[in-house]
């Protein structure tokens, strides 16, 4: 990453929206902006996530896990604003790791597994609000 030229380009902004980067207020905005975006873009050139996951010998199991709630940011490539969202992931390794996460996990036996409308019908009783 070219922090200075990111800072570079933060000034140019400044100045081209008529803003002066030693304006109070101002001062040291690229230098944030810089740092901003060394955070965001932080895992570009990480390594490929598809060469850390490994499927475990042996797992044979059937049952579905959820990772819910997990907060997700990114830069939209088209014009360069920050957003955020929230993703939920079923089928996924391991969500333990990532704060405010939730794991969800379901096994179904008997009527519930082979019986589609009483597994929906419990799932929705599950997750009705109080």
């Amino acid at each position: 990453m070219d922090r200075d030229r990111i800072e570079q380009g933060a000034r140019l902004i400044l100045e081209g929206i008529g803003e002066g980067p030693a304006r109070a207020g101002l001062v040291g905005a690229p230098r944030r902006v810089a740092d901003m975006y060394a955070d965001i873009f932080s895992g570009i050139g990480g390594p490929d996530p598809a060469e850390l996951l490994v499927a475990m010998a042996g797992d044979h199991h059937r049952e579905m896990a959820i990772i819910r709630d997990t907060d997700f940011y990114s830069v939209c490539g088209r014009h360069l604003p920050p957003f955020a969202g929230m993703a939920h992931v079923a089928l996924s390794m391991r969500g333990v790791r990532t704060p405010g996460t939730r794991t969800v996990t379901s096994a179904a036996r008997g009527l519930i597994q082979s019986h589609d409308a009483t597994r929906a019908a419990a799932f929705s009783l599950i997750s009705s609000p109080r």
